[in-house]
């Protein structure tokens, strides 16, 4: 899932030439700090609005993957990742006391009990995860996961779209007062 931010208007670039020739260089400057800004507090924030997921590893799912240029003005921030196991999100535990399995809540607000689940660490590795033993016996076991954070995205992605605009049209009045102050 990306989302993509694009001027394409041949007016407003037109009016911008006329200002200065550096026109292109402020409008890539602002589209590259909104695609920033949004990589790192807009898309984060409206996710963890609804997901319990901590937050280094929702971080490590969301990328800038293109840059704005002078000569191609847009930039892409770009959610990615396979389904992110149970542990990653905020209040996984497994209780002694009930034996019942693992609590989990991915959604927040919303806690469930996935029965027969236990938490452990697999063998030879340090980080924990949530496991079903998929037979009666003692192995084979299975990881349980939960959405990735692709899926999250596609989930928040009205919201995200004026959020992302007034981000954009903030930057680009920004750059344009620093371009007129210089020249």
């Amino acid at each position: 899932m990306s989302f993509t931010i694009e001027i394409d208007d041949k007016r407003l670039q037109r009016d911008f030439k006329k200002l200065k020739n550096d026109s292109p260089v402020a409008l890539s400057k602002a589209l590259n700090t909104a695609a920033t800004e949004t990589k790192k507090t807009e898309l984060p924030g409206l996710i963890l609005s609804r997901y319990s997921i901590k937050k280094p590893r929702l971080n490590k799912g969301i990328a800038v993957t293109k840059k704005a240029k002078k000569s191609s003005l847009g930039s892409e921030v770009t959610a990615g990742g396979d389904p992110i196991s149970l542990t990653s999100f905020v209040g996984t535990r497994w209780t002694k006391k009930s034996k019942k399995g693992a609590s989990v809540a991915v959604i927040k607000g919303k806690r469930k009990i996935i029965k027969h689940s236990f938490i452990r660490a697999k063998r030879g590795q340090k980080t924990k995860q949530v496991f079903q033993r998929k037979t009666a016996d003692r192995y084979p076991l299975k990881a349980l996961k939960g959405p990735s954070i692709p899926s999250m995205t596609s989930k928040i992605e009205p919201k995200l779209g004026p959020v992302a605009l007034k981000k954009l049209a903030d930057n680009v009045a920004k750059q344009l007062d620093n371009l007129i102050s210089k020249g």
